[in-house]
């Protein structure tokens, strides 16, 4: 059974991102940091996801935005990713000695998303640019940390808006370039038309003196 269109689109950019920012984490904390499976590439709704997924961090777009081309051709546009990481459920007295481990976690973020790879997560190597993700040193963003409310205690969290630039914003694979073969590419030097279809043109002669006698 074929699956619709709309179950099967695939952002690899996202998935680029996703698989670093989560392998770096569980890299540096193990399941005190990141649960095997508490990696999302969309929002949470809080209510909605398991507790027993927690912690957990959800990578998503936040906006795109589309720049003009360059002279050279280049094309180029921003991603604004969104970075929401969710602590477990916390009881009161524990919040403080939790409360760093935000900190810690966005910094570690914003370093692989600099880096644009881990030598020790996935391949080891630099892949951003395969997908048409810049590394680039100078992303920045903003981040606000949070408690949440929830029915087992309360959620120490951050949510964090982080720019990204894009390079191959499009996909020009659907569209075929222009018919070139009906085009008459031939010149005009020095005064005399080159031959058109092999058959040369008359003499003629460049008249640039318009004096009057």
């Amino acid at each position: 059974m074929t699956e619709p269109a709309h179950d099967v689109q695939r952002d690899p950019e996202i998935d680029a991102v996703a698989g670093l920012l989560g392998g770096v984490i569980r890299l540096k904390f193990g399941d005190d940091g990141l649960d095997r499976d508490g990696v999302f590439k969309y929002p949470i709704i809080r209510g909605v996801t398991p507790v027993h997924r927690y912690p957990a961090i959800s990578i998503y777009r936040k906006t795109d935005r589309v720049d003009e081309t360059s002279d050279s051709g280049e094309e180029f546009g921003g991603l604004m990713l969104a970075v929401d990481y969710y602590l477990p459920p916390t009881p009161p007295d524990r919040i403080a000695a939790r409360w760093p481990m935000l900190r810690t976690v966005f910094k570690l973020v914003v370093q692989a998303l600099r880096a644009g790879y881990h030598p020790q997560v996935g391949t080891g190597e630099p892949a951003f640019d395969e997908i048409g993700l810049s590394e680039n040193s100078k992303t920045g963003g903003t981040v606000t940390y949070a408690l949440e409310p929830d029915d087992a205690g309360l959620v120490p969290c951050f949510k964090a808006a982080l720019s990204l630039r894009v390079s191959s914003f499009f996909d020009w694979t659907d569209y075929a370039g222009p018919d070139l073969a009906g085009i008459d590419t031939d010149a005009n030097v020095d005064g005399r038309e080159a031959p058109v279809n092999g058959v040369p043109a008359p003499d003629f002669k460049v008249v640039d003196d318009f004096s009057l006698p």
